[in-house]
């Protein structure tokens, strides 16, 4: 824009406003670097009062935008693999407070009529079963993934589409190697030693089913689990996954064990959650069972593909007789919490009874000690 406020100060702007577009298309020319685009995202922010102006202008008279939710599987990477999820809509107002607005649950073509000008958060929640809760990122320009995994988009034209990437949840398969006794171990209902068994798989020895693995005091027992995926294209890791170590009596494991010496995920060390206060109150209650919970990290893939989980136990004095020890995986995921209104993200919800975000996926071992 031009003032005048004089010939020369004229002449002074004419070659200011002449040289930036001249940057511009050169800038175009040799990269693409500009590209344009309606929306005016920036993270939490809402429009200033001008691009909400020039927005609502955009989207004529009815000052409104139809909105469509697609999800994509990320994992699939030859084809279109949409699917559905739930999510929570809200808008972000301009104090930055956040309104409820709507309950997102078809992101395979769904719409929903939004006010235009306007910053809006979606915040997905896992079903608990088929559905991961965590978008690992957007295949729109007018979207992005926020600090919390929520999805932030600006509505600015008639219709907007919000391409969002995330994955499936997976089902897993497990089976045993004694790093002792180097052999693959029998689950208590198989007569072979090398088989995948699913959940509530009960561990023997690599002798046979029915005899139970011994760990003498100044032992340890050092096990490795191979993990996989029963569906392709699917992750069973989404906010990261808890590995719970104790006894299937809960609170006995000191009685038999000194402690858990190590615990690796592929190859790398995890952290105890429980030991470091990196379990939430919800948590805390919920694993009070357990004397271990080790994370495995958000973003350790947990695929098809065979991982390991490898953990030793430390056996220095102590009772002796049998034992069984059970190592279970529970993954965090986001979920409404009972006000109603947030969606938070744990391995156990704030309901009364700390109800698990996932099902539990249990493995234990025979020892005798």
């Amino acid at each position: 824009m031009m003032y005048k406020k004089g010939k020369g100060e004229a002449v002074l702007y004419t070659f200011l406003a002449v040289l930036s577009i001249g940057v511009i298309v050169g800038l175009l020319a040799v990269g693409g670097v500009f590209k344009t685009s309606n929306s005016a995202l920036t993270g939490n922010a809402v429009l200033t009062p001008t691009q909400q102006a020039q927005a609502l202008s955009d989207c004529g008279s009815t000052k409104q935008t139809t909105v469509t939710f697609n999800l994509k599987n990320g994992l699939n990477t030859t084809g279109n693999d949409l699917f559905d999820m739930t999510g929570y809509l809200y808008k972000v107002n301009a104090d930055k407070t956040e309104t409820n607005v709507a309950t997102i649950s078809d992101t395979t073509g769904g719409t929903e009529t939004l006010d235009c000008g306007a910053t809006y958060r979606f915040k997905p929640v896992t079903d608990g079963s088929t559905v991961n809760s965590r978008i690992t990122g957007t295949f729109t320009s007018n979207a992005k993934v926020d600090a919390d995994g929520s999805v932030v988009f600006t509505t600015t034209a008639p219709t907007l589409t919000v391409g969002m990437l995330g994955s499936k949840h997976a089902l897993v398969q497990v089976r045993a190697y004694d790093e002792e006794a180097r052999g693959f171990v029998y689950n208590d209902a198989s007569g072979a030693n090398n088989q995948f068994s699913g959940n509530n798989v009960v561990f023997t020895s690599t002798i046979d089913n029915a005899t139970k693995t011994s760990v003498v005091a100044g032992a340890s027992l050092r096990e490795t689990y191979e993990i996989r995926n029963v569906d392709t294209i699917s992750d069973y890791n989404d906010f990261g996954a808890y590995v719970l170590i104790g006894s299937t009596v809960a609170n006995t494991f000191g009685n038999y064990w000194d402690k858990v010496l190590s615990v690796k995920f592929d190859g790398v060390d995890l952290v105890d959650a429980k030991a470091t206060g990196g379990l939430n109150a919800n948590e805390q209650k919920a694993y009070s069972g357990y004397d271990y919970a080790f994370l495995i990290p958000a973003g350790k893939l947990m695929d098809s593909k065979t991982h390991t989980l490898y953990f030793e136990i430390s056996k220095s004095s102590g009772a002796t007789g049998d034992n069984t020890v059970a190592v279970n995986l529970d993954p965090r995921g986001s979920y409404l919490s009972v006000d109603g209104y947030s969606v938070k993200t744990a391995g156990a919800k704030d309901t009364a009874t700390n109800a698990l975000v996932y099902p539990l996926f249990s493995t234990s071992i025979q020892v005798t000690t």
